[in-house]
């Protein structure tokens, strides 16, 4: 089975938590984070993710996650 592949917008004390579950399951890959803080750019390097900044539509717009909603789901959309 091929795994989900997730983003966490906002980073916060409940971001963590999905940041946590995202890590710990199997079934899902977590690619970015949008978060504007100094830990979360860190972590984002640790970790060798995405990391943006505040703007979820970088995020949408960058090549790797537009071609993947695109093959996987169909979308299309613009931002």
């Amino acid at each position: 089975m091929e795994r989900l592949r997730v983003a966490i917008v906002g980073v916060g004390d409940v971001g963590w938590r999905h940041v946590g579950v995202a890590q710990a399951n199997a079934d899902f890959e977590l690619v970015a984070v949008v978060d504007p803080s100094d830990d979360v750019r860190d972590f984002a390097a640790a970790q060798k993710i995405g990391w943006f900044d505040t703007d979820i539509r970088k995020m949408l717009r960058s090549e790797e996650h537009t071609s993947e909603l695109q093959s996987r789901f169909g979308i299309s959309y613009a931002v």
